[in-house]
């Protein structure tokens, strides 16, 4: 029975394990010089068209491979087609690799359309859909796009998604054909409502618990679309009071190149959590062909939470409204944005909108945004330097943001560019603290009602301005009421003022900026403060960051090289068999050792640490003449990685004079001692007086 058992047993456990392998994976090829009658299993049988793809019952980890530098003129779509962890379904090329394979998707409402999928991976593909005579609807809104993940199924049993998009190039994607000059003024509303073309969008509009989870796209390029490159659809309670985010997870975008967008790059709506971190996002809200819309932020967030922002470039967003760098639509919190780059963008740098709580912008550096002004060239609003709002939709009643947190910020604006602010007079809760605001030029508070003070009074609540550096301390507007306390006046002589990149606007002046800011904390009445904390290790360049409170996004740091000197109680000559040498640094450095140091004509030994600065060690010299020390030059560092500075030290060894003259004293003794003994020796001899001979001694 035992036996039969263990049997059983084993053949459970056999049948489990094949059980569980994924059924046997199939690759599908498709190129120009096939056909769609064969059986599409190999480079040589391969399909002619995208259509044949279309009809495949894809199982995991089935991939689907298209010729390398082909064009293929048509649409990708997959319906309810899932792989799954192990064994997820893959688009990609193959035969060139160093070429992409190229969709070709005019007239189509998407190059690739993923409808309810689950593990998909897409690589190594081009897609393009310049306009097209057909007219494709996503349910009843016309548009095109390079790709399409949509969900419409309520079928919760397990998440869709799980989809990585990588080294795509997305660009040239138009509802309408080219010479379009219908847009009229469809650039002043808030969406746009006109057919557009758009780089990649995801949809879940299911108000249930079905969710879309883990999207990445990854070393990818997006260009010259009609809308937004990246988008994310999903709906979200617009009650006010009772906020709700839609059933988006986890989306990341990293190292990708958005550029020449007809509208915003990057819309997070109905976000719960994300990364956005690592890409270039270029020229957003491009008016270069009459198709674009011609207005967008470089990325926005709206219904969203739990979003970190870093490590971007956002630069030269254009538009009438709206086309700051990043900015923070209504209905957000806790979005970080961090350690980003953003010049240039006409709506500005800092954009809080309304019923926006805990977010904060940190550590960025921002040169010449909000240079768009109300009124010039069709501009609806005017740019800013730092504006919160209490906007929440057309007609609904105002919003203010509250809690959030600007700090260490770097800002430059230059001397022809009139620098403007804006606080929402319902603001409870805004901290602007350590921050540099280099402002060349004029500063200018909006004189719009909603941020200006109620009958007399400033209405605001828990709101600190303190401890920013200006060139003037009248650079942060008077009237405004967020009032600076505690204002730092100086020029942090930035490395190139005006420059475009992170390096130029590393500080000289130092005393400025270190040890000038405050610990930033919660208010009072905030329970939330940052959900990931207001301290970071290290600022926008990399440098650590180790307690200095600090101003600007760029660290405090020593670029002094270290000196040390060598000293000794032995000056110019000694005759020391071994004597002690003392090496002292005038800051601190990392650990020293005896290897760091060259030595000629005599042996290092027993070295002793003194002090954090300071070391002893003995040496030992071989033979006359001159003993020589070196410290070449970066042997040792100090904290914030300076190499030292070359030292030397050189002593002449000479034995000791006294020894010498007393071996000489000795030798002499000794010839005079024998001289006269040998004389004593004949004067016997002739007395007769012995008849010792000495012994003749050979040569």
């Amino acid at each position: 029975m035992k036996v039969i058992t263990s049997v059983i047993k084993k053949s459970t456990l056999i049948a489990s394990i094949v059980l569980s392998l994924p059924a046997f994976a199939t690759d599908y090829y498709v190129d120009n010089t096939g056909s769609d009658n064969f059986d599409g299993l190999s480079p040589e049988q391969a399909f002619q068209s995208l259509s044949k793809l279309n009809s495949l019952a894809l199982q995991p980890g089935d991939n689907i491979y298209l010729a390398g530098g082909q064009t293929f003129l048509g649409t990708i779509k997959l319906s309810n087609i899932s792989g799954n962890a192990e064994s997820p379904i893959s688009i990609s090329n193959f035969g060139d690799l160093e070429q992409r394979a190229i969709i070709d998707a005019a007239g189509e409402l998407a190059g690739i359309e993923l409808i309810n999928p689950r593990h998909i991976n897409v690589s190594n593909i081009e897609i393009t859909a310049d306009g097209g005579i057909k007219k494709k609807y996503r349910g009843s809104s016309p548009m095109r796009l390079g790709i399409l993940v949509d969900i419409n199924s309520f079928d919760n049993a397990a998440d869709f998604g799980h989809i990585t998009f990588d080294n795509l190039y997305i660009h040239d994607v138009y509802f309408e054909e080219f010479g379009y000059e219908g847009r009229g003024s469809d650039v002043n509303t808030p969406n746009g409502t006109q057919a557009y073309g758009w780089g990649v969008r995801l949809y879940n509009n299911n108000n249930g618990t079905t969710k879309l989870t883990n999207v990445t796209m990854q070393n990818s390029e997006i260009g010259d679309v009609a809308h937004t490159a990246f988008k994310v659809t999903s709906n979200s309670n617009r009650n006010i009071e009772e906020r709700r985010w839609g059933n988006v997870y986890d989306v990341e975008l990293t190292n990708n190149y958005f550029h020449d967008i007809g509208g915003p790059g990057i819309q997070f709506g109905g976000t719960n959590s994300g990364y956005v971190g690592h890409n270039k996002v270029h020229r957003t809200g491009s008016g270069s062909d009459s198709r674009k819309w011609n207005r967008g932020s470089g990325m926005w967030p709206w219904g969203s939470k739990n979003l970190l922002i870093e490590h971007n470039e956002f630069f030269d967003a254009q538009g009438p409204a709206d086309s700051a760098g990043f900015h923070i639509d209504f209905n957000c919190t806790n979005i970080v944005v961090q350690y980003n780059l953003s010049k240039n963008n006409a709506g500005g740098f800092i954009e809080i909108l309304g019923n926006n709580e805990n977010n904060s912008y940190r550590y960025n550096v921002s040169v010449n945004d909000g240079n768009r002004k109300k009124g010039v060239n069709g501009a609806s609003h005017d740019g800013k330097i730092l504006w919160t709002s209490g906007y929440v939709g057309k007609n609904n009643p105002q919003v203010a943001a509250k809690n959030n947190y600007i700090y260490n910020n770097t800002v430059y604006v230059k001397s022809d560019q009139l620098a403007q602010f804006a606080v929402h007079n319902e603001t409870n809760g805004l901290l602007v603290a350590n921050n540099l605001f280099i402002i060349e030029g004029d500063t200018h508070y909006i004189t719009q009602d909603i941020y200006n003070l109620v009958d007399g009074e400033n209405p605001t609540q828990d709101i600190l301005v303190t401890n920013n550096a200006f060139l003037d301390a009248t650079d942060w507007p008077v009237e405004s009421l967020a009032v600076s306390t505690n204002p730092i006046v100086g020029d942090p002589q930035f490395a190139n003022q005006g420059g475009f990149t992170l390096a130029d606007y590393i500080p000289a002046n130092q005393d400025l900026i270190s040890n000038q800011g405050i610990e930033i904390v919660a208010f009072a009445d905030d329970p939330i403060g940052l959900v990931a904390g207001f301290a970071l290790s290290e600022d926008i360049l990399g440098n650590p960051i180790t307690g200095n409170q600090h101003l600007g996004a760029i660290y405090p740091f020593d670029s002094t090289a270290p000196q040390a000197d060598f000293s000794s109680d032995e000056t110019d000559t000694t005759s020391l068999t071994t004597f002690t040498v003392t090496i002292s640094f005038d800051e601190l450095i990392s650990d020293f050792s005896l290897s760091n140091l060259t030595v000629s004509n005599a042996e290092l030994s027993n070295l002793i640490k003194l002090s954090d600065k300071q070391w002893q060690f003995d040496v030992a010299p071989i033979s006359d003449g001159e003993v020589s020390i070196q410290l070449a030059e970066n042997s040792v560092v100090d904290a914030s990685e300076n190499g030292n500075v070359e030292a030397h030290y050189t002593i002449t060894y000479q034995a000791s004079t006294t020894e010498t003259e007393t071996e000489s004293s000795n030798e002499q003794e000794t010839k005079s001692s024998s001289g006269s003994g040998g004389t004593f020796y004949y004067v016997l001899l002739l007395l007769g007086l012995t008849s010792f001979r000495p012994k003749r001694r050979h040569l």
